[in-house]
């Protein structure tokens, strides 16, 4: 957790070393304002930005993203120097001074959950694939794909001999 009114370049700056720092695989940046200037300017960073086109206002984001807080899939660690102000936001919401954390907590769980069904989806798009050259009797091209379900199973040599 970072939280800081920053000059745009010092922004670009600290959102590289922040996620190289954690080893963050994925950095979600709002797509609007200076996000939209921010996305295309780390494309030629280390890192890997997806646009989040905001959906509602923050209250409504935030009501979608409470289903998986209640349910009690969000773990915050005890032991940081941001905790108590990040509690403090979340709790005063809507009625804060500040609520960038909130709005950046539900819409990161808001893509959370929309990443995985497109996943699943582009998962189950690859087994069609697979079945359907299966039935017309391409079975290297059904098995050898890299976007195949089978391509790189642990336990079978990615080229197999029939």
């Amino acid at each position: 957790m970072y939280v800081a009114r920053l000059t745009y370049p010092k922004l670009r700056q600290k959102v590289v070393e922040h996620a190289l720092r954690h080893g963050a695989d994925t950095v979600l940046i709002e797509d609007a304002g200076s996000g939209q200037t921010l996305l295309q300017d780390l494309k030629t960073e280390p890192v890997r930005p997806i646009g989040i086109v905001p959906d509602g206002d923050k209250q409504m984001r935030l009501i979608r993203a409470s289903r998986k807080i209640e349910a009690g899939f969000v773990y915050l660690p005890n032991d940081t120097s941001w905790l108590q102000e990040f509690q403090r936001e979340v709790l005063a919401f809507p009625r804060a001074r500040h609520d960038d954390q909130v709005d950046s907590l539900s819409q990161f769980l808001n893509w959370n959950g929309l990443s995985r069904r497109r996943d699943q989806a582009r998962l189950l798009e690859a087994l069609d694939d697979s079945v359907r050259f299966m039935q017309e009797q391409d079975r290297q091209l059904a098995i050898n794909r890299p976007d195949s379900p089978f391509y790189e199973l642990q336990w079978g040599p990615k080229e197999w001999d029939y």
